[in-house]
């Protein structure tokens, strides 16, 4: 019985040894998957840093862009501003133009007023529609 149980110690020995083994291999991923963790921690802090300068150098393109764009604008009113300056003149002009042809087109009417006579002496209403009717 004891070269039995000599037989079953030296199986847990072995069995031992090879869980020995397994737990090494293991405690040596778990610390490459610690060292590749902590990569990654750098790596992301990296890509967040340059994803923030990109961000902020794009948020500067734009604000610059964005003068650039403004004081085109400015430029264009202030031309367009002129430019209806120069239409209002232009409009006065022709309408003085426009208002001298109207008085040079327009013939003067002559109206014939009857001049009345100096009141002496009451007048009937058939003298009355005469006159209103010449």
């Amino acid at each position: 019985m004891m070269s039995a149980l000599e037989c079953e110690v030296a199986k847990l020995e072995d069995f031992i040894g090879d869980v020995r083994e397994i737990l090494e291999e293991v405690d040596g991923h778990t610390i490459e998957l610690k060292s590749r963790k902590d990569q990654l921690k750098e790596q992301m802090a990296r890509l967040s840093i340059l994803m923030w300068m990109r961000c902020k150098g794009s948020r500067n393109i734009t604000v610059g862009e964005l003068i650039e764009k403004n004081d085109a604008l400015e430029t264009m009113v202030l031309v367009l501003k002129e430019h209806i300056e120069k239409l209002k003149g232009e409009l006065v002009i022709y309408k003085a133009a426009l208002g001298n042809e109207v008085l040079v087109a327009t013939p003067k009417l002559k109206v014939d007023v009857l001049k009345l006579k100096k009141f002496n002496e009451p007048r009937s209403a058939k003298d009355v529609d005469n006159f209103l009717w010449e």
